[in-house]
């Protein structure tokens, strides 16, 4: 297979690298907020750059973005800077750990609200040809509907739909998965339920999940798996850069069977 090659600058804006890989690209959703997504993801890109993957995660959302805040990486080249043609898309990689790169979001900016619909869809398009230097792409859509079908829409191989045992997260979980069906079919579906106290409680979620979108929507919906809740985490997040350093070690472990189950274990190419 051909693969577009792809020029990206150093965080330091110093010598530029050429990677010509194409990888899997899996968004992750979520009705609402404060269902720890971001930090799962940030645990699983790391877990997969230990692997020796070339790994980004992206994050998606328009409206707030904090993943270089937990991952305690520095963003030098803004978003704005991008827009107004100052600086390449390219330089907004930051580079997180061996391996492991960070496309930070737009954290409302100004320049990309003024946009129009057509522009901003030729942005996402054209930011979206980062992802062709990576094995893995993870990309976190943020809590809300409209997010997660723009960043699904451009290139998503899979979603992964995070949610927490609670009444309000099952509610706005099937939100997402009903606009997911309608524009986007025959995307698959994965489910993860996180910030679990024991196994029964996440496996009762995705049931009562999975029986009101066979129900009415009649879309097959995947089980993932399940997270439990690590009072680490809670404490690890509250501090910028701390999410790599402090997480337990269970949660890694839980994030290299997710990354297994996902299929995330060797570069494009290689036998898996």
């Amino acid at each position: 297979m051909t693969r577009a090659a792809v020029e990206y600058g150093t965080p330091s804006g110093g010598a530029r690298e050429t990677a010509t890989r194409q990888g899997r690209t899996v968004v992750f959703a979520s009705g609402k907020g404060g269902v720890g997504q971001s930090a799962l993801i940030g645990l699983m890109g790391a877990t997969l750059a230990a692997r020796g993957l070339r790994t980004l995660v992206s994050d998606a959302g328009h409206a707030f973005g904090h993943l270089h805040l937990l991952l305690g990486a520095r963003t030098p080249v803004t978003l704005e800077a991008v827009l107004t043609a100052e600086r390449r898309p390219g330089e907004m990689l930051t580079r997180v750990r061996d391996h492991m790169w960070l496309l930070p979001g737009a954290g409302g900016a100004e320049a990309l609200r003024g946009l129009s619909a057509v522009d901003r869809a030729r942005h996402e398009l054209r930011m979206s040809h980062l992802h062709d230097a990576f094995d893995v792409s993870l990309v976190d859509a943020g809590p809300g509907p409209d997010d997660v079908l723009r960043a699904a829409a451009v290139r998503a191989d899979r979603v992964v739909l995070v949610l927490i045992p609670e009444p309000a997260a099952l509610c706005d979980a099937y939100v997402v998965l009903k606009l997911i069906v309608r524009e986007l079919p025959g995307l698959p579906v994965d489910v993860l339920v996180n910030r679990v106290a024991h196994d029964d409680e996440a496996r009762d979620s995705f049931a009562r999940l999975e029986l009101a979108v066979g129900r009415f929507l009649g879309h097959p919906i995947t089980w993932l798996g399940a997270v439990h809740e690590h009072a680490a985490l809670g404490r690890a997040v509250r501090r910028p850069g701390a999410l790599l350093a402090e997480a337990p070690p269970g949660l890694a472990i839980a994030t290299q069977t997710l990354a297994t189950r996902l299929g995330l274990t060797a570069p494009v190419g290689e036998s898996r």
